[in-house]
C-alpha cells in the first residue's frame, strides 16, 4: 500500500524515526522536505496511530492513484488523476495540493483553484473550512500521487493554517488555534498568557471567551492595550512593576517572579506559555505560575528545541512539568517551527 505523510522538516530525523517505528517495513519512494511517500504492507487506521503517541507526523493518508502528468496538458492531467478517485457527489471537499515541480510555473494554490473549479463544474461541492472529505494531490518529478478519504479517516488531518484561520496580530495565533483543536481544550473564564507580546495568543483566548492576564516585558499591540478583556503587564507595568532602570538586563525569570508577586488571589482556568527561551526555562515558568491555576486547569506550553538534541529538550521539559501537571499530549503542530507544543492539566 502507498502512503503519504506530512512531517516536520525542522525535526526531519525524529519524524522519520517515528514513521519507521509505526511502519516497520516502510520503503520510502519520495522524500522531499516535509513530504514523504512510502510503501508499507501495514493497513493503518486513526486508532492504530493514536496508540503510538505520535509527536512529529500528521496528515497520513493512503494514496489510491499514481499517474504521469508530463504527457499532455499539465493541469488537465492532474485533474484527471483527481477525478479518477471518484469522491462521493454529496461530499464537501477540500483539496490539499503539494506541487514540487516549480518549473511548471504553477503554485499549489493555482492547482487547488483549478481542480476545485473543474470539480464544481462536474457537480461536486467545495468546502475549505468545513469539509467532510479531503482530496490530496502530491506532484513530484512530473508524477501525481493522489488520495481521497473521509476526514475522520485521515491520521491527524491538518491543513495549512493560512487557509483556515484569520490572523489579527501575529502568526503565533495559528499555533494556539491548532492546539485548541488538537487537544480539545475547554473554554474557561480566566487565562494567564506568559510571553504574551505582541498579543496574538491573548487575542485568541479572548475570542474563546476568556478574560486574560497577559505578561511580557515587551510592548503589546494597541488592540491588546485597549481591550477591556485583557489586563497586561509590559515594561511600564500595569499588573506589576519591574525595575525600569535595569529593564533590559533583568533575567526573564526575575521578571516573571516580579509579576507573580503582584498576582495574589488570582485563580485561572488556563495558563498559556510561549516564550522565546529554552524549553527548560519555559517549564520552570509553568511550575512558578501553577499556584495561580485551579486543579485540573489547562496548561498549554511551547518548548523551543534550539539544538539537534530534540528528544533531550522534550524529556527535560516533561520531567519538570510532571511535578505539577499531568501531561495529556505532546505534538509538533503545523504552525510550530523549531518547537513542540505540550498540553497538560494541573494535578
Amino acid at each position: 500500500m502507498l502512503y503519504f505523510a506530512y512531517v516536520s522538516n525542522v525535526f526531519k530525523k525524529s519524524s522519520l524515526n517515528e514513521l519507521s517505528r509505526i511502519f516497520p517495513d516502510m520503503d520510502i519512494l519520495k522524500d522531499y522536505r516535509e513530504i514523504v511517500i512510502f510503501n508499507s504492507k501495514k493497513r493503518f487506521s486513526v486508532g492504530d496511530f493514536n496508540k503510538e503517541s505520535p509527536i512529529f507526523t500528521y496528515n497520513i493518508i493512503r494514496l489510491n492513484e499514481k499517474k504521469d502528468v508530463s504527457t499532455g496538458n499539465y493541469l488537465d492531467d492532474i485533474y484527471k488523476t483527481a477525478y479518477s478517485l471518484k469522491p462521493r457527489k454529496k461530499s464537501r471537499i477540500r483539496i490539499e495540493c503539494f506541487d514540487l515541480n516549480s518549473r511548471c510555473g504553477y503554485s499549489s494554490k493555482d492547482i487547488e483553484v483549478y481542480i476545485g473549479e473543474k470539480l464544481e463544474s462536474d457537480g461536486y461541492c467545495m468546502d475549505i473550512m468545513n469539509p467532510d472529505t479531503l482530496l490530496y494531490l502530491v506532484i513530484i518529478d512530473m508524477t501525481c500521487f493522489a488520495g481521497c478519504a473521509r476526514r475522520n479517516e485521515i491520521v491527524r488531518e491538518s491543513a495549512n493554517p493560512r487557509r483556515r484561520y484569520a490572523r489579527k496580530i501575529s502568526r503565533a495565533e495559528w499555533k494556539l488555534q491548532e492546539a485548541f483543536e488538537e487537544f480539545h481544550i475547554p473554554n474557561g473564564n480566566l487565562a494567564i498568557d506568559v510571553g504574551a507580546s505582541p498579543g496574538g495568543w491573548s487575542a485568541v483566548l479572548v475570542n474563546k471567551g476568556f478574560r486574560v492576564i497577559a505578561i511580557d516585558p515587551a510592548d503589546f499591540d494597541e488592540s491588546i492595550v485597549s481591550s477591556d478583556a485583557i489586563a497586561y503587564h509590559a515594561a511600564r507595568g500595569k499588573i506589576c512593576e519591574v525595575d525600569k532602570m535595569n529593564n533590559d538586563i533583568i533575567h526573564l525569570k526575575e521578571k516573571l517572579t516580579s509579576a507573580v508577586k503582584k498576582m495574589d488571589g488570582i485563580i485561572a482556568d488556563m495558563i498559556a506559555i510561549d516564550i522565546n527561551s529554552p524549553g527548560k526555562d519555559a517549564a520552570e515558568a509553568a511550575i512558578m505560575y501553577s499556584k495561580y491555576l485551579k486543579k485540573d486547569g489547562a496548561l498549554l506550553i511551547t518548548i523551543k528545541c534550539q539544538t539537534k538534541f530534540v528528544k533531550s529538550h522534550i524529556e527535560t521539559a516533561k520531567k519538570l512539568l510532571r511535578k505539577k501537571f499531568k501531561i495529556k499530549g505532546v505534538r509538533v503542530l503545523p504552525a510550530n517551527r523549531q518547537e513542540v507544543t505540550i498540553f497538560g492539566v494541573k494535578i
